[in-house]
């Protein structure tokens, strides 16, 4: 299992939080199973009644707002909300407007984040691409190493009891 070590102690580039690595099957099946595990519903619960007695805007309507109120400036074709992002280099931010503004929406997310960081002055440097590239290589490698040697289970059958 040491493959699985080198993936969850290692820590990936940023753009990692944005564009997703190909995977196995075995662990693509693992990620879409992983949201029906009933671990912990009463925090969740308790999570969701905090958040309808905050009267904050959630992050995800914040993000949806963005494209709304970014409107034309006067006469010129200047952005509202993409000139003050540009302004404060917050590329993040920038992707998530990007991502909901039509020509935008159809890149691949590597393409949209190396834009945007370009954009704000700061670009990849080839330090980081090497980065990605090596985090890609080394997700890829591992996950193919997982699935040479992963645990066969055969007829096994397991209860759990409450």
């Amino acid at each position: 299992m040491e493959s699985i070590d080198n993936i969850q102690n290692r820590k990936f580039h940023e753009v990692f939080e944005y564009i997703t690595p190909t995977l196995t099957k075995s662990f693509q099946l693992g990620n879409e199973l992983l949201d029906r595990i009933p671990y912990n519903q009463v925090e969740v619960l308790e999570q969701i009644e905090e958040a309808e007695n905050n009267n904050q805007i959630e992050y995800e309507d914040y993000l949806d707002l963005l494209p709304k109120l970014n409107l034309n400036v006067g006469d010129t074709q200047n952005k509202f909300i993409s000139n003050t992002l540009i302004k404060n280099k917050n590329y993040k931010e920038l992707i998530e407007l990007l991502k909901r503004t039509k020509p935008f929406d159809s890149m691949p997310m590597l393409n949209l984040y190396s834009y945007a960081r370009s954009i704000c002055g700061k670009p990849i440097s080839n330090k980081e691409y090497q980065k990605i590239n090596a985090d890609q290589n080394l997700l890829k490698k591992n996950t193919e190493q997982y699935e040479i040697n992963k645990p066969h289970f055969k007829n096994q059958r397991s209860e759990i009891k409450f």
